[in-house]
C-alpha cells in the first residue's frame, strides 16, 4: 500500500471511528435518560404523586348546557362524569337529563320540591355528592321543612346566571319545581355571563363540546411525571386570575348581562318564589388573600364586596330571597375551606355553608319554612 492510500484512508478512519464514539455516547446517554424517566415515575407513584389535571370524561363540558332534543344538559357525556385534578379524583352519575341528580319521578302526594341551580360549586366540584353544601344542608334541615318537601340540584360547572336561566325554563321544567334557589358564584358568574351573550345561544346550543387532546388526557391519567413537571413547572409561570375585582364603573359596564340572567331566572320562575346565596369568591372569604392582593395592585378596601352590594340590593328590588355566606365562610381559613389548586370548595367548605343555612330561623327559604 503507497503512502497516498494509507493517508487518505486514516482520516476515513478515524471519522467513522468518532462517528461510532459518537453514537455510543448517544445511546448511552438515551438509555441513561429513558432509565432515569422510569425511576423517577417509579419513585413518584411510590410517594403517592397524584393524577394532575381537568379532565372531565376525556372531554371538557360544554359551556352551553341546555341542547339536545330531550332538554339534556351536558351534551355528549354519557351517563357517567368523572373528574380528575390534583386535588380530587370523584366520579358522578349523570341521570338522563344530564344532572348530577337521581332520576325524575312522578311528583308524590304532596311533595314540595326545592330546584337548587348554579355552578360547579352548586354542583360540588371534586367532593361526593353527600358532601355537597345543598346535600348537606337539607340532611340537617330536613325535620324542620315541610312535610313532603324534597330538594333536587341542578348545579352545572361552567353556566353562568344566563344559562341556569336557561336550564329552568328548559332541561328543569319538567321537575315540576315549588321553591327555587340559585347559588350566585360571584368569582365568574358576570365573566360567564359575558361570555354567554356573546355569541348566539341557539347555535352554540347545537355544537357538540370540543374534545380534549387525547394524548395529554393520556399522560394526565398515567404518567406521574408529566403532572409533577406541570404542577412544579409550568405552575410556577402562572398567576391567579381574579375576575370578580370591580369599580363601580367597571361593575356598572359589565352588569347588563348577569342583570338579564337574574330577570330571566325569575321571569321563569313565574309565582314560584326564589331565594338567591351569595357563594364568595376566596378574594371575599379571605382576608388574608385580599390584602395580599390589594397590596399587590395598589388597590383600596372600596371594590372587594361591590359585586355582592349589587346582588342583594337587585334581590331586594325585585322580590328575591337573599343569603350572604361570605361572613361564615371568611371565618375559617381559606386552605382548609378551599382545594389547594383548584378554587373550589373542599368539604369543609360546603360544611360550613350548609351550617350557615340551617343555622338561619328561616333555613335560608324565608317563603318556605315560615
Amino acid at each position: 500500500m503507497s503512502n497516498a492510500e494509507q493517508t487518505t484512508r486514516s482520516p476515513n478512519r478515524r471519522r467513522r471511528s468518532r462517528g461510532r464514539a459518537l453514537l455510543l455516547r448517544l445511546i448511552v446517554l438515551g438509555v441513561g435518560l429513558a432509565m432515569g424517566l422510569i425511576f423517577a415515575e417509579i419513585g413518584l407513584r411510590l410517594a403517592g404523586w397524584p393524577v394532575v389535571g381537568n379532565l372531565i370524561d376525556g372531554q371538557r363540558a360544554s359551556t352551553t348546557q341546555r341542547g339536545g332534543a330531550d332538554g339534556s344538559a351536558y351534551r355528549g357525556l354519557g351517563r357517567e362524569l368523572r373528574l380528575v385534578h390534583f386535588d380530587y379524583y370523584v366520579r358522578y352519575t349523570l341521570n338522563r337529563h344530564g344532572f348530577v341528580e337521581r332520576e325524575l319521578a312522578p311528583k308524590g302526594a304532596g311533595e314540595r320540591r326545592i330546584g337548587l341551580f348554579g355552578d360547579s360549586f352548586t354542583m360540588g366540584m371534586g367532593v361526593q355528592v353527600s358532601e355537597r353544601f345543598g346535600d348537606v344542608w337539607f340532611a340537617q334541615t330536613r325535620e324542620r321543612l315541610p312535610a313532603g318537601t324534597t330538594l333536587w340540584n341542578f348545579g352545572m360547572a361552567g353556566t353562568g346566571t344566563l344559562q341556569q336561566a336557561a336550564l329552568l325554563g328548559g332541561a328543569a321544567r319538567g321537575y315540576e319545581l315549588d321553591e327555587l334557589v340559585l347559588a350566585f358564584y360571584s368569582g365568574n358568574d358576570v365573566t360567564d355571563n359575558i361570555e354567554e351573550s356573546a355569541h348566539d345561544p341557539m347555535a352554540a346550543a347545537l355544537a357538540a363540546p370540543p374534545r380534549e387532546n387525547p394524548m395529554r388526557s393520556w399522560l394526565r391519567e398515567n404518567v406521574r411525571l408529566s403532572t409533577f413537571l406541570w404542577y412544579y413547572g409550568l405552575r410556577a409561570f402562572s398567576a391567579a386570575w381574579w375576575p370578580n375585582l370591580y369599580t363601580r364603573q367597571t361593575l356598572d359596564e359589565l352588569w347588563p348581562p348577569t342583570q338579564r340572567g337574574l330577570e330571566g331566572f325569575v321571569a321563569a320562575a313565574g309565582e314560584r318564589p326564589v331565594t338567591i346565596w351569595y357563594i364568595p369568591s376566596a378574594l371575599e372569604s379571605s382576608d388574608e388573600a385580599w390584602h395580599a392582593h390589594r397590596d399587590r395592585h395598589n388597590l383600596d378596601d372600596s371594590g372587594r364586596f361591590l359585586l355582592r352590594d349589587r346582588v342583594r340590593d337587585w334581590a331586594a328590588a325585585n322580590g328575591a330571597g337573599f343569603v350572604d355566606l361570605t361572613d361564615a365562610v371568611r371565618a375559617h381559613p381559606l386552605s382548609e375551606t378551599n382545594f389547594r389548586v383548584d378554587p373550589h370548595w373542599r368539604p369543609l367548605g360546603h360544611r360550613v355553608a350548609a351550617a350557615a343555612l340551617a343555622e338561619r330561623e328561616d333555613l335560608g327559604l324565608p317563603r318556605v319554612a315560615k
